[in-house]
């Protein structure tokens, strides 16, 4: 009897994890306020405000040596929201404060970026 509660458990465990995973998303907006990105179901809608903002382009980064891998990862200067890929949108918000969110539309986004910037 105790084994199969402990089976059960087990499994619920599992399947909570995998539904977490399968569910994990990074949403991202860009419009005249600023850059607007969720990170579901940890982050919800935030707002980096264009004024704020210093310098912004695409970069391509290294997952495990630059922050220890995907998620929401921190190193000394910057923080990261990334689920998979090597491409993201670098933002310098100044006083070394810097945020990195990935992107799977590279090209598109450094295109929009930079007049997005000029504006």
């Amino acid at each position: 009897m105790e084994g199969t509660l402990a089976l059960i458990a087990l499994f619920g465990i599992m399947a909570t994890a995998m539904g977490l995973l399968f569910n994990i998303k990074l949403g991202t907006r860009i419009d005249k306020k600023g850059i607007h990105y969720k990170y579901f179901p940890f982050v919800k809608w935030r707002l980096i405000e264009k004024r704020e903002i210093r310098e912004a382009g695409v970069i391509p980064f290294n997952p495990p040596t630059d922050y220890t891998g995907w998620g929401i990862r921190e190193n000394k200067t910057t923080k990261a929201y990334t689920v998979i890929g090597d491409t993201g949108l670098w933002i310098d918000l100044g006083e070394k404060r810097k945020i990195l969110i990935g992107t799977q539309k590279p090209k598109e986004l450094s295109e929009f970026i930079e007049n997005w910037m000029e504006d």
